[in-house]
């Protein structure tokens, strides 16, 4: 990553971290792509590439996860598509085994002692120290991504901003832990709480 500042036709516009787009290849993310034939242990255990995403993000559902607990996550590779017709796709024992880690590992992080129903610690199912550095590079470049747990507002929305600000003074906790509501009527009562927080 690069820091640069934005200028344009001498106005400042911020500053930013320029950034190439993550893929697989031998100098990028180094690993084996998955075949249409790594179905089984340990073959299809990996090569997986992911993104978190919002719930108004607008994918091929069967290219899309949502946890039990509201995270979203696409698939970039492989893509799933089972459409009729559809040229490159990762498989249905593929598509199985990645959502099932992804709802371990969240029930684990979110369990009874940070375990899964059967004990086992969400430090089986991540590298911590790579979690850690993904989520200092997502604080310290105040990416979206790192404000994540609110899934119903997208990151280029106009009032974007404004719910994380809201969010992080604790003017508002929104309506879910995962869910903010952008497009509920706010009532009097809630308006009244908000200006009284924010004074």
């Amino acid at each position: 990553m690069l820091p640069v500042d934005l200028v344009v036709n001498g106005e400042y516009y911020g500053s930013y971290l320029l950034a190439e787009q993550i893929r697989i290849g031998k100098t990028r993310v180094d690993i084996d792509e998955l075949g249409p034939d790594d179905n089984e242990e340990p073959d299809v255990t990996g090569g997986y590439l992911l993104a978190m995403m919002g719930t108004t993000d607008q994918e091929l559902e069967e290219n899309c996860f949502t946890t039990e607990n509201g995270m979203r996550f696409l698939f970039e590779e492989p893509a799933f598509d089972f459409s009729e017709g559809a040229e490159e796709s990762g498989t249905q024992a593929q598509r199985d085994y990645i959502t099932g880690y992804l709802q371990k590992t969240e029930n684990a992080i979110l369990g009874k002692n940070h375990c899964d129903e059967n004990g086992v610690s969400y430090t089986e199912y991540m590298d911590l120290k790579s979690a850690a550095d993904y989520w200092w590079v997502q604080v310290f470049s105040d990416s979206y991504d790192a404000y994540r747990p609110i899934t119903d507002v997208a990151p280029d929305s106009y009032y974007t901003e404004a719910v994380l600000w809201a969010v992080e003074n604790e003017i508002t906790n929104g309506k879910t832990e995962t869910t903010f509501g952008p497009d509920d009527p706010c009532t009097r009562a809630q308006a009244v709480t908000f200006l009284y927080r924010a004074k």
